[in-house]
């Protein structure tokens, strides 16, 4: 089984500091809410005007 584009994602430096940003922000929400990351994640997501579904896979890990 080829894992493709998963097993080496071409993210630019951009996407990759835009990325950890939010991620920051999501570690700082969370525990001032009382959640995990995941949900907050999961709740900004669902928020957005044009998302129709989110995903995750078993292999996903946010504390």
């Amino acid at each position: 089984m080829s894992l493709g584009f998963r097993a080496k994602p071409n993210f630019t430096p951009v996407v990759l500091a835009r990325g950890d940003a939010f991620i920051a922000v999501l570690h700082e929400v969370a525990p001032a809410e009382g959640v995990s990351v995941a949900q907050v994640a999961l709740s900004w997501l669902l928020h957005q005007k044009h998302v129709a579904a989110s995903s995750s896979g078993p292999n996903a890990r946010c504390n």
